[in-house]
């Protein structure tokens, strides 16, 4: 009848060039937040045990995901994926770079961010992302001397703290 609509289902494989969400109709789509925590469930699931072609797509998804997704979503993935070697680098620097609640968790524990990384950090992020880099149990001796050069009292405080940290001469 006129007017009236029949949901059709979409194969995904066959909308390839149609976008995700306009594919699905809207009171179908799952919220932001729940496809986040989702993929990520999929992807902390099976952590050491993906092909390269899977961590890309992970990376490509979940970097899809952060960007229209809440702060409080972002620090539940950010806690969830820090201590993870498998942590697609892109998705890690992103989560480093963020606010600080999302950011602390991959500042302090990440394996995935590499020296290169953490000392770009260092050089251009505020105080409260500097305290939680001055927390990492690995402390390469340049992000020590990047630390002390940029970071206030509260920062050298957490490096006195912090066994872990080494200086140059």
């Amino acid at each position: 009848s006129r007017g009236s609509s029949v949901a059709v289902p979409c194969r995904l494989d066959r909308c390839s060039s149609t976008p995700w969400s306009s594919a699905v109709p809207l009171q179908q789509q799952p919220p932001l937040h729940l496809l986040l925590q989702r993929v990520a469930d999929l992807f902390l699931e099976r952590v050491g045990y993906h092909s390269e072609a899977e961590l890309e797509l992970f990376c490509e998804i979940i970097m899809k995901l952060l960007d229209g997704s809440e702060t409080e979503e972002r620090a539940r993935l950010s806690k969830r994926m820090a201590p993870w070697h498998d942590t697609p680098n892109k998705i890690a620097y992103r989560l480093a770079s963020d606010e600080i609640l999302v950011a602390a968790p991959m500042l302090e524990l990440s394996p995935s961010l590499s020296e290169h990384d953490l000392l770009k950090l260092a050089r251009r992020m505020p105080q409260a992302h500097l305290v939680a880099l001055a927390k990492r149990a690995d402390m390469p001796c340049r992000l020590s001397d990047a630390l002390v050069e940029r970071g206030s009292t509260k920062v050298w405080r957490e490096m006195a703290g912090n066994r872990n940290s080494t200086f140059s001469e």
